[in-house]
């Protein structure tokens, strides 16, 4: 699903990832949804979207945060 984002196969991906995951540098990453673990073995919820689509991002962000502020 990660490598239909570039393609534009879709515009959001909801997946676990390691925290300082190398992903970062190739899609924008939100704020973490939800975490599991703790230290470096921590696994965080996060949503995915391909980089450049600003106001997306933006938005998905916001909700992010929100959704992390209700846990």
């Amino acid at each position: 699903m990660l490598a239909r984002l570039d393609d534009d196969g879709v515009d959001l991906v909801i997946a676990p990832f390691r925290k300082g995951t190398l992903l970062e540098t190739s899609a924008a990453l939100s704020p973490p949804l939800a975490t599991s673990g703790h230290g470096e073995k921590a696994i965080e919820w996060r949503a995915a979207m391909k980089n450049g689509e600003n106001r997306w991002i933006s938005l998905v962000e916001a909700s992010a945060r929100d959704a992390g502020a209700r846990r």
